[in-house]
């Protein structure tokens, strides 16, 4: 883990786009209802729909994309973080939509995604909200989740 943080700080340093003011992210985002559109036998533990966490998103930086970095209660949970990259384009003054991948991993080696979750996202925000969801196709099954929350601006887009 210390090596994956010393080599974003690396990154940020060798191409210059370290400063005091960029070190804030951009943009703050605050789930506040996680949906799960995929099937939990009934004997495992099921997935909880509110999931308390924060994110941070550092908007147009290397290579001209997007950087996340969060904390959160997973579905089980599980106090995890997740790092993300991806690139949102503007449809409009006050609504965004894009893309990016995420990677999510629990701090505890016991927990139930000790192995980390790598996956693709949409999202799309107006005003002060977002959505985003994560799916594919699993043994033939949609599955996925849908959530919604809160987004607040700390630097214009």
């Amino acid at each position: 883990m210390k090596q994956f943080f010393g080599a974003v700080i690396f990154l940020f340093l060798a191409t210059g786009t370290l400063q005091a003011e960029s070190l804030l992210p951009d943009r703050v985002f605050i789930p506040i209802y996680t949906g799960h559109y995929y099937e939990v036998p009934l004997d495992e533990t099921q997935p909880q729909d509110f999931t308390p966490s924060v994110y941070g998103s550092w908007d147009n930086r290397i290579l001209s994309l997007d950087y996340g970095f969060g904390i959160l209660n997973d579905s089980f949970q599980d106090l995890a973080f997740q790092v993300s990259v991806g690139k949102g384009w503007d449809l409009g003054p006050d609504a965004v939509a894009g893309v990016f991948w995420g990677y999510r991993r629990a701090f505890d080696d016991t927990a139930s995604n000790t192995e980390g979750l790598s996956f693709p996202a949409f999202y799309a925000t107006y005003k002060n909200f977002f959505i985003n969801t994560v799916g594919g196709v699993v043994d033939g099954t949609l599955q996925g989740i849908v959530t919604f929350g809160l987004k607040f601006d700390l630097t214009p887009r």
